[in-house]
């Protein structure tokens, strides 16, 4: 248990850079598709199928951690002092990538600087950064549960959570396939309300608090392997068929079999960081990964300016098409450049710090 009780916990900062990689892969996958209006192929659609877990995988990531943390202590947080530490951490950073994308989407993509469209991206996240709203409503509403909630079975707040969940998935089904509501703008918009994400969030505070129901995890790795395998097989029929009948892709999320797909894929992940971690530690690539898991919230924010930038050059000096070309060099390019300007900003230099608090949150 010596490994759980500490911030420090070699499987998570692995599954963090394992899952910000599956997002940085696939906004360069999506991005090209898009802008390009390429088709989904099959293995395209199944890999965005597979590569939605990781944002889900990162909500349940960040309940484990916050309710690992408060249990540590032997008094329930301050609610003032902890919202104070996440504005400064997370909100002043999430604003400014806001207002950095917004001016770039203007100049790149002739996108409005003022309207309610712009305003309402400042105040709600720019494509990626929903995530952050979506984490800071947690962060605003778990402190004060905790304190009714602390030294009791936490199974019940987990099915309410549950329950939530399901009744946004379900108004999210009847929109798509009885009122023919294909426009993405539904996830765009009512995605960043914390309802459709409760289960997952909930899902990590729960395994906070059963922390030996985490260790078990790794001992089936196998049967929740094979599990993830054939909820995903589901996902990608009920996507295939929206992409079928409307000849959009207008629900990326919030489908009933992606709920159980990312449910299943996420329990798996939990269980093969571990057992990663037990075969590989010592060497040299599995440390890097460990390493990089402090980077991500950096590389989350940055990496979108990058992949947007690749991209557009790609087209425009009228680069090779094939995406089996661009994606991976994209991918690997938007990821050293992140990664080299988070680790940049966190040296022990003057001018670095101011802007590592700007852009980071000051995270070191």
């Amino acid at each position: 248990m010596r490994t759980l009780t500490s911030r420090n916990i070699h499987w998570i900062e692995l599954a963090r850079t394992a899952c910000i990689m599956l997002v940085v892969l696939g906004h360069s996958t999506d991005t090209f598709i898009f802008q390009g209006h390429e088709k989904f192929t099959p293995g395209l659609l199944l890999f965005s199928c597979f590569a939605r877990f990781a944002v889900p995988f990162f909500f349940v990531i960040s309940g484990f951690l916050l309710q690992l943390g408060f249990n540590r202590k032997p008094e329930p947080p301050r609610y003032w002092p902890f919202m104070r530490d996440k504005l400064n951490t997370i909100l002043i950073p999430f604003f400014v990538w806001n207002a950095i994308y917004l001016v770039l989407s203007h100049f790149v993509m002739d996108w409005p600087l003022f309207s309610w469209t712009a305003l309402f991206t400042l105040l709600t996240g720019f494509v990626h950064l929903f995530f952050i709203f979506v984490l800071f409503q947690y962060f605003a509403v778990h402190p004060l549960l905790y304190r009714y909630l602390r030294g009791r079975s936490l199974r019940p707040l987990l099915i309410v959570a549950a329950l939530i969940s399901l009744c946004f998935y379900a108004i999210s089904e009847y929109a798509l396939w009885i009122d023919k509501n294909t426009a993405p703008t539904f996830e765009w918009y009512y995605g960043k309300l914390f309802v459709g994400w409760a289960f997952f969030f909930y899902l990590g505070i729960y395994l906070g608090n059963n922390l030996k129901l985490v260790e078990s995890l790794a001992r089936r790795a196998l049967p929740l392997g094979l599990l993830a395998l054939a909820a995903l097989f589901l996902y990608y029929l009920e996507t295939a068929l929206q992409v079928k009948t409307f000849g959009v892709y207008g629900r990326f999320y919030f489908l009933f079999t992606g709920l159980i797909s990312q449910t299943a894929s996420t329990i798996f992940a939990l269980a093969l960081v571990q057992r990663l971690e037990q075969r590989f530690t010592g060497m040299r690539a599995m440390g890097y990964l460990v390493s990089s898991g402090k980077d991500t919230f950096g590389i989350y924010l940055i990496h979108y300016l990058f992949v947007m930038l690749l991209v557009g050059a790609w087209f425009h000096f009228n680069l090779p098409r094939p995406l089996a070309l661009k994606v991976p060099l994209v991918f690997i390019l938007a990821w050293i450049s992140s990664q080299g300007i988070v680790r940049l900003c966190r040296l022990p230099l003057p001018g670095l710090r101011l802007l590592n608090r700007l852009l980071f949150g000051g995270r070191g």
